[in-house]
């Protein structure tokens, strides 16, 4: 599973930690969220993984979101809705990122933090 999961989060384009998001993805309880995450076929596309993982670090780095397993299942869910209408292939890294943070803290049972 490790291998798994280290092979879908490796950024080989970010030269100064190729494994920041390996490293983000492992701080908290990783199995559960890895199960949850990996299991749909979405993510088997490395840059839309990257892209995913990239909006939910920048959310929680920004102080809106506290991350659950329900930040990277209602990621993959808005991905599966674009999906059925757009080939998620052709969307960038970015692209994605943009999806993710302009829809993910509309979805149910995350965790927000409270001011």
């Amino acid at each position: 599973m490790l291998w798994w999961l280290a092979y879908y989060t490796v950024d080989e384009e970010n030269e100064e930690n190729p494994f920041e998001y390996t490293d983000f993805f492992v701080e908290d309880s990783y199995r559960g969220n890895a199960v949850s995450f990996f299991s749909s076929n979405i993510v088997s596309n490395k840059e839309i993984t990257l892209g995913i993982l990239s909006a939910i670090k920048q959310l929680r780095d920004d102080g809106k979101l506290i991350i659950n397993r329900y930040a990277f299942t209602n990621a993959n869910k808005i991905l599966n809705q674009i999906g059925g209408v757009r080939i998620l292939d052709t969307l960038t890294r970015g692209e994605i990122k943009q999806i993710i943070l302009d829809n993910l803290l509309e979805s149910e049972k995350l965790k927000i933090p409270v001011d």
